[in-house]
């Protein structure tokens, strides 16, 4: 499943935004819909709230994914800073 990431990410680092795969995650209930934020600005990214559902499971992961989870974290910081 990670490598198929991979190859998915070769294409399209933004797949995670594509609308069909966001709307496919909302019917299947693994995603909350996107909701407006309480200042009544625009809706968070769908990204975003899949950081957090992320953060959120991370206490659930076996110990043996986590060296996978911490580089993909980090290349997640790495890809932030450089577009700062």
């Amino acid at each position: 499943m990670h490598l198929y990431v991979q190859a998915i990410e070769v294409f399209d680092e933004q797949w995670m935004a594509w609308k069909g795969l966001q709307q496919d995650l909302i019917s299947l209930g693994a995603l909350d819909p996107p909701k407006p934020a309480a200042n009544g600005s625009a809706a968070e990214p769908p990204l975003l709230l899949a950081l957090r559902d992320l953060r959120a499971t991370i206490a659930t992961l076996p110990s043996s994914q986590l060296p996978s989870v911490r580089k993909e974290c980090h290349a997640i910081l790495q890809a932030c800073d450089a577009r700062s």
